[in-house]
């Protein structure tokens, strides 16, 4: 099985790519921007992609989006942070803050497309909001600015101080990745017995 997941984000790929291999499913990355209509729903958003990223490459694709929630607040920064980050930067979004309500969510989606099927998964990460971001790191560089002020829950640090293997058992993505491998696997299973079963039939027709 070989997939090819859609995204300019070289970060987001080297994240899934080991779980699928694990898994035994080959996943290409191809660089394209996709179109992200401002839909209110997570899941419009993603069968847009999805068909877009499909109407590039022609292959059974995955595609993701992510969005990002502040305790306290209505679906901010929401579906669509990154454009919420360039207009307000870490100082309008820290002013949103509530001391006393710091958390915050990661949720990644995942969606599979083929042309035919779609089927989307969901991986979420709760931690809280640091008073200020943490320094770049110099893997940093086309990173995701928010992960400078997630503390995920039960750590001391920002994310961005996490290797990819650390992020990989815990993070949103690594969990809407592992949720979507098992779906694959699954589907593909179930696609592989009922050929098994046409060529048994096949064979005892020719029998008689």
């Amino acid at each position: 099985m070989r997939l090819v997941f859609v995204t300019r984000n070289t970060h987001k790929f080297e994240e899934i790519e080991p779980i699928f291999r694990t898994r035994g499913i080959g996943i290409l990355q191809h660089p394209a921007e996709l179109e992200e209509p401002a839909f209110s729903s997570a899941v419009q958003i993603l069968r847009h992609k999805a068909r877009h990223a499909f109407a590039i490459v022609n292959k059974p694709v995955i595609v993701d989006d992510t969005g990002i929630y502040f305790s306290g607040t209505r679906n901010f920064p929401g579906l669509f942070p990154r454009r919420v980050f360039e207009q307000m930067g870490f100082k309008g979004l820290l002013a949103r803050v509530q001391d006393v309500r710091r958390g915050m969510r990661f949720v990644t989606y995942l969606a599979y497309y083929d042309g035919k099927t779609f089927h989307a998964v969901r991986g979420t990460w709760n931690g809280t909001i640091a008073k200020r971001p943490t320094r770049p790191l110099a893997h940093d560089r086309g990173g995701f600015p928010y992960e400078r002020i997630f503390i995920p829950r039960g750590m001391t640090h920002t994310l961005n101080r996490l290797r990819v293997e650390e992020k990989n058992a815990f993070s949103h993505r690594a969990k809407a990745a592992q949720k979507m491998a098992a779906w694959l696997l699954k589907t593909n299973g179930k696609k592989e017995k009922a050929g098994g079963r046409a060529t048994v039939r096949r064979t005892q027709r020719q029998k008689k």
